[in-house]
């Protein structure tokens, strides 16, 4: 797509339907998050064009907050994209 070539690091389908959902896992470090945050929006994005729906799996390894403010979650929402974080406890 757009001259690249995209490929979510997990992708959920079936016989029928074989783009069904796209995941990007994503670590987020306290260095550079807000980079590494708009890319991964960016692929799920992307990915929609391509799937269903779109997820992002948000990995931490620190205990920051990764929860998106409710316009932006809706947002993502609205187009087939949801947001997940995977933490340490």
């Amino acid at each position: 797509m757009m001259g690249t070539e995209f490929w979510p690091d997990i992708a959920i389908g079936s016989e029928g339907e074989p783009n069904l959902l796209a995941v990007e896992v994503k670590l987020v470090t306290s260095e550079n998050r807000p980079g590494q945050i708009s890319h991964a929006i960016g692929q799920a994005i992307i990915y929609r064009e391509l799937y269903e729906q779109s997820l992002i799996a948000f990995v931490t390894l620190d205990t920051f907050d990764l929860t998106p403010p409710k316009s932006l979650d809706d947002k993502l929402s609205e187009h087939g994209i949801e947001t997940v974080q995977i933490a340490p406890r």
